[in-house]
């Protein structure tokens, strides 16, 4: 973290806006032009950090979850354990779609003769 962002952090300097790069007064909470949040609270100690710091500056944790992290989170939940009801849906699943797909390959139209 450089020296900016810690004195940013006590309140003395300008703090920069992580999305539009606004200078905000010292001690606001939101940026004055795009009304985003200046400060983030770090996930493993709970200390208010400046937003545009990729670090805490209490505990050194990362502040901001990579784009894989998100998504796992989102598609799984908290509990990112495969359960045995899953694997048998997936099964199930995949068996359906081959039975799909073969049929329509396989699948021919009756020929109608003689009318």
């Amino acid at each position: 973290m450089s020296e900016t962002e810690k004195t940013a952090e006590k309140g003395k300097a300008p703090v920069e806006c992580a999305k539009c790069g606004q200078a905000n007064a010292a001690g606001t909470n939101h940026c004055v032009q795009c009304g985003s949040r200046l400060y983030i609270s770090c996930h493993n100690c709970g200390h208010s950090t400046v937003r545009s710091a990729s670090r805490c500056g209490y505990c050194g944790h990362r502040l901001h979850r990579s784009m894989w992290s998100r998504v796992r989170r989102r598609v799984f939940g908290r509990n990112p354990k495969i359960t045995p009801f899953q694997i048998v849906l997936l099964i199930a699943f995949v068996l359906i779609a081959y039975k799909v797909i073969t049929y329509i390959v396989e699948y021919r139209p009756p020929s109608y003769v003689g009318e």
